[in-house]
């Protein structure tokens, strides 16, 4: 802090102590003979028409810029070089949801990852997948009502294709080509089925009562009872690298040969209340993941062909969960990716088989952990992944693209087919049938399955991630534009803030235009859009246009006097030796600090203003005298910006 002493009009002869940026109101400023006062330094005025040898200079008050220019230095080009409007907007959201806010992160250019410009906040029943297209998912239809625990898996042999579902203590299969529903029958199964899996041609499964029946798919012979094991024993069966695995309480078993007595375990774990949930494969071994109290880990069991016949050796782990996550469903795709489902989400891990090694990546769903969802099974099409889970108490896909990663080890996702109606229970399977048509199996619910070409059994919609212009200050949001496609259908466009609720703003079913609307909820930090879409309409852009809310901030121009001897406009003469130096220093300390101060100019009508120095010009017009050691005297003109 600096602090100068001076004599004022009224205080002649005196000294009055300054604390510079102190931020206090004057003292006796009302009924001083003084001009200006900057926090207790009292100065005159000197307000001349226009600029004149002599440094006067005119008093001028104007609006302070508000916006600087923008210029895009950002690896994708944007919007930031354009005047008046702040805009926002996104040509294409295949980037996935998970995002709250818009302004969050940049482009990755090392992982190429996708940028916050191409992802959303959430949605339901919509396809974001296209490039530049945002749609309607086709319907779904329950093709087969059960109840109890329900398992559903597709397979083709020859020209007939089959969707294998079980639940309770049976077995079905719809047939396409034969347009029929088939029910197995396996010989001696009465109990409740525990596991099922296939291996394209044959069903294995475990029942409550301890066997493991077979038989083949295309009904050809009954199924029959090929292992027993205890019935009191927890099971987990697996088809993996053309063996059946079977996981009994800790242990790890091969079901090769006849039966029916187990054949010796291939690893039984040292933790005998260790439970095995599933199994996959990795390129050169089987895996099989399991857990015990927090602890979850996967193991790894490599086939050894050094005697000729491929043995399985017995497991070591290859990667342990976080604590408290447990996984529930592994599925390998193209051949050097496991997908890990677990009681929080989804990772995807990656086999390097050069090193040996293998990692897995942080939850790509959900991208908050807050929001743990189970993932319970897990299947490919092209170049996607379909993960089974839970949203907002239903049972619903995720859809995960591989070929966009939005972090390290992450990727792009969106909420996907959910069923024709809102239901509840857990999906047990999904599974791609050989039209590459989805189904998956809902407990004590049925099968569902897309019905391509159906639009419109229920409500179709996507949330933006909110705008706000990295920047938390408010904004008026006064527009908004989309651009549609589609033959027929409508988008209706509701708008929310910070400050008010969801409501509608614009509906339209002319689809195939460019259309501009009215926003209404600012002045407020952020907007949020949310997209209904009906039929077949298409929505290909939307843009966001806003204007700064904040206050205007005033640039206030003094020209001031700055001598030892100088006259008020009262007439009054003040003098002092060294005050004018004095004057000089207090006033570029003041705009050095840089902190607030308060401004009287009473006889301008300005009355206790809270300012920042914005600058000073200090000019003196005639030379030092020589009978003087220190000779400053001079004109002063002071721009102030207004903070309040």
């Amino acid at each position: 802090m600096v602090t100068t002493n001076f004599e004022t009009a009224d205080n002649v002869g005196g000294d009055l102590p300054v604390a510079v940026g102190g931020g206090h109101v004057a003292a006796g400023a009302a009924n001083s003979h003084a001009d200006v006062f900057i926090d207790g330094l009292a100065l005159n005025l000197h307000i001349t028409p226009n600029t004149t040898a002599f440094g006067g200079e005119p008093y001028k008050r104007q609006t302070a810029d508000q916006t600087k220019p923008q210029y895009d230095t950002a690896p994708i080009a944007g919007e930031h070089s354009l005047s008046s409007y702040w805009i926002r907007s996104q040509m294409s959201l295949h980037g996935g949801a998970g995002i709250k806010y818009l302004d969050t992160s940049q482009l990755d250019l090392a992982s190429q990852a996708a940028p916050t410009e191409l992802r959303y906040d959430t949605s339901r029943g919509i396809d974001v997948w296209t490039k530049g297209e945002i749609k309607r998912l086709p319907d779904t239809a329950v093709l087969a009502a059960t109840a109890g625990k329900t398992w559903c898996f597709s397979t083709a042999i020859g020209a007939e294709s089959y969707l294998v579902y079980a639940f309770g203590s049976t077995i079905k299969a719809q047939r396409a080509v034969a347009n029929d529903t088939i029910t197995y029958t396996v010989t001696g199964m009465t109990s409740a089925i525990k596991d099922i899996v296939i291996d394209g041609s044959n069903y294995y499964v475990a029942t409550g009562d301890g066997h493991v029946f077979s038989g083949p798919i295309d009904n050809s012979a009954a199924g029959t009872a090929k292992w027993d094991f205890s019935s009191v024993s927890d099971v987990t069966l697996g088809w993996s690298k053309q063996r059946l695995m079977a996981g009994i309480d800790n242990a790890v078993y091969e079901l090769a040969g006849t039966g029916p007595a187990l054949p010796a375990a291939v690893y039984t774990h040292p933790n005998a209340g260790w439970r095995w949930s599933e199994f996959a494969e990795s390129p050169n071994a089987i895996v099989a993941a399991g857990s015990a109290g927090t602890t979850s880990t996967i193991f790894s069991f490599t086939l050894d062909t050094s005697t000729g016949v491929p043995q399985l050796q017995p497991g070591i782990p290859i990667a342990a969960l976080p604590v408290g996550e447990k996984v529930l469903s592994l599925y390998n795709y193209t051949g050097e990716t496991l997908a890990i489902g677990t009681t929080v989400g989804l990772r995807i891990g990656v086999f390097q088989s050069f090193y040996g090694t293998f990692s897995y990546g942080s939850l790509t769903f959900p991208s908050r952990l807050e929001d743990a969802a189970a993932v319970t099974s897990i299947s490919g099409r092209g170049s996607f992944l379909y993960a089974a889970t839970m949203i907002d108490g239903e049972p619903s896909l995720i859809r995960v693209d591989l070929g966009t990663p939005t972090d390290q080890g992450v990727y792009a996702w969106a909420p996907d087919l959910r069923g024709p109606v809102a239901t509840t229970g857990s999906v047990t399977s999904v599974t791609c049938d050989a039209q590459l048509r989805l189904r998956f199996s809902v407990d004590n619910y049925g099968v569902i399955g897309e019905v391509p070409g159906s639009y419109g059994a229920r409500d179709a919609w996507l949330r933006t991630a909110r705008v706000r212009f990295n920047t938390v200050e408010p904004k008026h949001f006064k527009y908004g534009q989309i651009r549609s496609e589609g033959d027929s259908g409508a988008i209706t466009v509701s708008a929310a803030s910070d400050t008010t609720a969801l409501n509608e703003v614009f509906k339209t079913d002319v689809l195939g235009t460019s259309q501009r609307f009215q926003l209404t909820p600012g002045p407020c930090e952020w907007c949020q859009l949310t997209f209904d879409f009906t039929d077949q309409a298409v929505l290909t852009s939307y843009q966001m246009l806003a204007l700064p809310a904040g206050p205007r901030n005033r640039l206030i121009q003094l020209p001031v006097q700055i001598f030892d001897q100088e006259r008020n406009r009262h007439g009054m003469t003040i003098s002092s030796p060294g005050r004018a130096k004095k004057i000089l220093d207090t006033l570029e300390a003041f705009e050095s600090n840089g902190d607030e101060l308060t401004l009287q100019v009473p006889c301008l009508g300005i009355d206790a203003v809270r300012v920042t120095v914005e600058k000073f010009t200090f000019t003196q017009t005639s030379n030092p005298t020589p009978n003087k050691k220190v000779d400053v005297g001079g004109y002063g003109v002071l721009v102030f910006r207004t903070t309040s």
